[in-house]
C-alpha cells in the first residue's frame, strides 16, 4: 500500500479492511485537531484558558484520586445544601486538586 508510511503491507483482505480502518481514523484525527485549533486560534484568550482548563480536566477524569475526591465532595455539597449551607466552586475543588 502506497499511503507513504513504513509500514508493511497487510497479507490478507482482513489486513487490509484494518489497515484502511486505521488510516481512515487517523486521518479524522488529524482533521478534527486542525479543525480545533482553527477554533481555538480564533478566540479571546480567556477562553483559550478555559479550553486548556478542559484539556487538563479530560486528562485527570480518570484518575482515582480524583473520582474519589469529587464524590466525596459532591457528598459534602448534599449535606451542606440541605443544612443550608454554600456550595463550594469549581475553582476551589481544582485548588484542592492542584494540592493533593
Amino acid at each position: 500500500m502506497e499511503d507513504g508510511s513504513n509500514s508493511p503491507k497487510p497479507s490478507r483482505p482482513r489486513d487490509l479492511r484494518l489497515a484502511i480502518k486505521r488510516r481512515e481514523f487517523y486521518m479524522a484525527k488529524t482533521a478534527s485537531k486542525e479543525i480545533l485549533i482553527k477554533e481555538i486560534e480564533e478566540m479571546p484568550v480567556h477562553k483559550v484558558k478555559d479550553v486548556l482548563n478542559f484539556v487538563h480536566y479530560l486528562k485527570i477524569k480518570e484518575d482515582d484520586w480524583f473520582i474519589d475526591l469529587v464524590n466525596r465532595r459532591s457528598r459534602q455539597a448534599e449535606s451542606d445544601r440541605k443544612a443550608g449551607k454554600k456550595f463550594i466552586g469549581l475553582k476551589e475543588l481544582q485548588e484542592e486538586y492542584r494540592k493533593g
